[in-house]
């Protein structure tokens, strides 16, 4: 779970294979990606955290690999 700078918590969603943002508040605002190995999709996304920039950057750990996913100006939206 990591918390950017607009107050979002990030949540790696490990058995969905997803990543989750929810509000400061707990509402839900985003749900993203799903099983697999192409451009955001995960194997058990088991850590999580954003950067300065706001990219969020998961830990895809059977994927042996670690994704950075760029924020849309909009911050509900990840390309």
């Amino acid at each position: 779970m990591a918390v950017d700078g607009s107050g979002r918590i990030v949540v790696a969603d490990i058995y969905n294979n997803r990543i989750q943002v929810f509000g400061a508040t707990g509402d839900a605002l985003l749900a993203f990606g799903s099983y697999g190995s192409g451009p955001g999709q995960f194997y058990y996304p088991s850590g999580v955290a954003v950067d300065g920039s706001g990219n969020i950057v998961v830990a895809d750990i059977y994927n042996n690999r670690i994704q950075v996913l760029a924020t849309t100006t909009d911050r509900k939206s990840v390309v």
